[in-house]
């Protein structure tokens, strides 16, 4: 089975720039202008949509749809998910075209664990707010806190 390597277009300097460029097959299988430079952009990619979809949660949450459950946080691990599995892929099934076996193991082993310190962020420790019973209401008093120190079995030292 013969692989073909794909192509990265390199764009010219000519007189009218922005042009098109012709589509002309040389020998190596890529257009002129191109160069066969193995491509591993979708794990970088990948890693990058990770490292967005765990740190655009505070943009997120100043929205109501948002802030109640982080379907766009989700959403974006998701797509960060396929183009590591794509990437890693790429890498390992054509590891003579493709470079990127360790680092896409590194970054993919990573996202992983951003997606689960994510999710344990979210979904057990937000919840895990006391709950508004004992708080104080409005107008009432604080508890002094050498008699709440006294009825917990605390000694208070005074520093001067």
């Amino acid at each position: 089975m013969l692989l073909r390597k794909r192509c990265v277009p390199l764009y010219c300097k000519g007189a009218i720039t922005g042009s098109v460029i012709s589509r002309l097959v040389g020998d190596n299988g890529c257009s002129e202008g191109a160069s066969a430079i193995p491509l591993e952009h979708p794990i970088w990619a990948g890693f990058g949509l990770t490292l967005l979809a765990l740190f655009s949660y505070p943009l997120f949450a100043r929205f109501p749809i948002t802030r109640d459950f982080p379907w766009a946080n989700l959403l974006l691990f998701l797509f960060a998910g396929g183009l590591l599995a794509l990437g890693l892929k790429r890498a390992f099934r054509e590891s003579e075209l493709y470079r990127g076996k360790v680092s896409g193991s590194i970054l993919g082993g990573l996202s992983v664990i951003l997606f689960g310190l994510f999710c344990y962020g979210i979904f057990y420790v937000a919840k895990d707010i006391p709950s508004a019973d004992r708080a104080l209401r409005r107008g009432q008093t604080a508890p002094d806190l050498v008699s709440m120190a006294r009825t917990a079995g605390l000694s208070l030292y005074r520093i001067s």
